[in-house]
């Protein structure tokens, strides 16, 4: 910290702490007047409060135990604001809690990752630097829609672990483009921990054999694709594929929609492929 009499003065020495030696923080300024640290510790992402008098840190939050890849900013209304890769939630310090504000896909946005350059004007309106589908910048102003202004369209879920961004890319042009159906993203990676990485998939799968199951589904490798298809939960596109005029006259690599083939049902689409060579 610094004042005019006495210069810099060290707040919190990390290279002499045993829990944040080589940690990345940085120390922000809580709408209530709370300073906190934020940022990359030994344990995944962490907010904490500290006491720049004294160099104390408090009890890291442990709400965001179960989010990856985020950042902090600040403003108005909610002691802080975090970015994640799919959503901007608002940071109670006092109960602990984090509350999504903002959902990325919800909003018809192309962000696939941390907004890390956002501002707070209130809990429903922020300035953010936002990209475009080719990774163009502008500065947007995201105001939050009255419920009763918003028209009603049929959602179709779309669900699964880890969703890739090309699959959230298309799900958000979709959403730009049609007036009738809105495509809904459920990211079951939301529910890992740093002591369970398997938490999600095994909730989605739970979901899948209990017959709670979304409209359209994506997977990994590691899933009981074969296991889902003998129980007879998916549908044969091929009659889909054949009258969509989008998809009958385009040109398809014949080996690998083959490959991802049951006898002669396609219950699989796969959207790109890569050749490790």
């Amino acid at each position: 910290k610094f004042d005019e009499n006495n210069g810099f003065t060290l707040v919190y020495d990390t290279s002499k702490s045993t829990e944040y030696k080589d940690s990345y923080l940085e120390l922000y300024q809580g709408f209530n007047g709370n300073i906190f640290l934020a940022g990359y510790g030994n344990d995944g992402y962490l907010i904490a409060p500290i006491d720049v008098e004294k160099g104390e840190i408090g009890q890291k939050s442990a709400a965001l135990e179960r989010y990856n890849s985020m950042t902090v900013f600040e403003g108005n209304g909610y002691d802080l604001y975090v970015s994640t890769e799919s959503a901007i939630y608002g940071y109670d310090f006092k109960a602990d809690k984090i509350t999504k504000l903002l959902d990325y896909v919800d909003s018809d946005l192309s962000a696939t990752y941390a907004i890390s350059a956002a501002a707070a004007i209130s809990d429903t309106e922020f300035l953010a630097v936002l990209p475009d589908f080719e990774y163009n910048y502008s500065l947007e102003r995201l105001v939050k829609v009255p419920a009763d202004q918003v028209k009603d369209k049929q959602v179709i879920t779309l669900g699964g672990s880890f969703i890739d961004y090309t699959v959230r890319q298309a799900a958000v042009k979709f959403n730009q483009e049609n007036q009738d159906y809105k495509i809904k993203l459920v990211d079951y990676s939301v529910y890992n921990t740093e002591d369970n990485w398997n938490e999600g998939t095994n909730r989605f799968n739970l979901d899948i054999v209990s017959g709670n199951i979304p409209d359209i589904m994506t997977f990994d490798n590691d899933s009981p694709v074969d296991s889902f298809i003998n129980k007879g939960l998916f549908l044969d596109l091929n009659s889909f594929v054949k009258n969509d005029p989008d998809l009958s006259n385009t040109e398809f690599i014949d080996s690998v929609m083959d490959a991802f083939k049951t006898g002669d049902k396609m219950y699989l689409m796969v959207p790109g492929f890569s050749i490790a060579t």
